[in-house]
Formats: structure tokens, C-alpha cells, sequence
């Protein structure tokens, strides 16, 4: 391996591989794989974009790779399509949860699940492209993010509860045909909100979003007893 606090830069192909020991833990013998759930080698894809090392995950019985932490510090984060070979197939429950530094996040094809508050309460998210693959969108996903507008792609058939609420900065939300529900809350005091594309496919809006209180209380682990409660007004395209 290399020595304490130095780095050993290898060229294979079009990739860079920045092997860095962790500042701490101690310099031990590893190979490509992961080690504790977190990759150890750093790989930088030409043009940017945050090292896979950066992300801590699991592997399911599948073979298939759940992304459930993330331990970098770029502002533009994309999600690796594959890790050790394997498909990233799901975000985790509150893999970027309290992520304070992350501007944007680019998810790859081939995720089928945003799981329950995965990106909830990072702050500072202000763009997020969703692909074509992914089926369902957990309870609270996306809320307290910065969003300013959502297109949904038309593979999603499941959205969660709160899934885009308390979004204030978000203006515009465009749905899949293939959504049939709008879930309770999906859209909670989005004070900004000013039209939401509702597909024909639709058969049931939930109790949506902003003003009415005193509201319902949830509990979370990490923050709970928020207030939340009330109706949106939606604009049919």
C-alpha cells in the first residue's frame, strides 16, 4: 500500500485511482473492495463528479449495492451506477440526510427506489435529476431540501407521504402518467408553489399541503414533533 498522509496515483485506462489512506484509520493491506461498508479507493470519473469512495453502502442477496451514506464534501454529487462491478439498484433511508453541502445530485439509470427521507433536511439541494428507472419515491424524501421545480419521470408508480414537502423555494411540479395516487401531505407547505401538472391518471389527491393549523405531529428519530398540516390549492394542466 502507501505510506502515512502520502498518495499513490495509478492510470488504468480512462479512470484515475487515487488510493489515500484514511486520515483515521491505519494503513492496511485492502484491494478494490469495500472494507466496513465504505470503498476505500477513491474513484474520480473524468469530468467531476464525487468518488466512489465517498459513499458508504450495502450489498443485498441480490448482489445488488444500496447506497446509505455519504461521507464526501463536493457540492455536485453523482451516484455511481455501479460499485465493485454491481448495480447501484436503490438511495437508502436516509443516506444523505442532514447532507448540508450538497447543491445538486444527478441519481444513475437503473435505481428503482429513493428510499424514506434519503435526501431529507439537506438544506442546501437545489437541483435533482431522477431517472427513468426509478419506481417508487419513499416518505419524506425530498423534504426540507431547496428544490425550485421536480419533473417526475413516468417509471414512478409510488410516492410517499411529505415525499416533497416543506420545500418553500419550490415553484413548478410536473407528474407521471403513471402515478394513480398523490399521497397525504406529498406537498406540505410548499409556500412557493404556484402550479402542479396533474397526469389523467390520477384517481386520488391526498390532504395536500400549506396553511391550515394547528397541524398533526410526527415522529422521527432525528427530528420530531414538526409541525405539519393543511391543503394546496392545485392548478389542473
Amino acid at each position: 500500500m502507501c505510506e502515512s498522509q502520502k498518495y499513490r496515483l495509478e492510470v488504468c485506462e480512462d479512470v484515475f485511482i487515487a488510493i489515500i489512506p484514511p486520515p483515521d484509520r491505519p494503513t492496511v493491506e485492502m484491494d478494490h473492495r469495500r472494507v466496513g461498508g465504505v470503498c476505500p479507493v477513491p474513484v474520480r470519473r473524468p469530468g467531476g463528479g464525487a468518488p466512489v469512495g465517498d459513499f458508504e453502502y450495502e450489498i443485498t442477496d441480490e448482489d445488488e449495492v444500496v447506497i446509505t451514506g455519504y461521507t464526501g464534501d463536493d457540492d455536485e454529487v453523482d451516484i455511481p451506477a455501479t460499485i465493485d462491478g454491481r448495480p447501484v439498484t436503490k438511495i437508502g433511508e436516509e443516506a444523505f440526510m442532514d447532507q448540508f453541502g450538497i447543491y445538486s445530485v444527478t441519481i444513475p439509470p437503473g435505481v428503482t427506489e429513493i428510499g424514506d427521507r434519503a435526501f431529507n433536511w439537506a438544506n442546501f439541494l437545489q437541483k435533482v435529476t431522477i431517472p427513468n428507472s426509478v419506481i417508487r419515491i419513499g416518505e419524506a424524501a425530498f423534504e426540507y431540501t431547496q428544490l425550485w421545480s421536480v419533473t417526475i419521470p413516468e417509471s414512478v408508480t409510488e410516492m410517499g407521504p411529505y415525499a416533497f414537502a416543506n420545500i418553500a423555494l419550490l415553484g413548478s411540479v410536473t407528474l407521471p402518467g403513471s402515478l394513480a395516487e398523490i399521497p397525504d401531505y406529498a406537498f406540505y407547505e410548499c409556500v412557493g408553489l404556484k402550479s402542479v401538472v396533474i397526469p389523467e391518471g390520477v384517481v386520488r389527491i391526498g390532504g395536500v399541503c400549506v396553511f391550515v393549523r394547528p397541524a398533526p405531529k410526527r415522529d422521527f428519530a432525528r427530528h420530531a414533533d414538526r409541525n405539519r398540516a393543511g391543503r394546496l390549492f392545485l392548478q389542473f394542466h
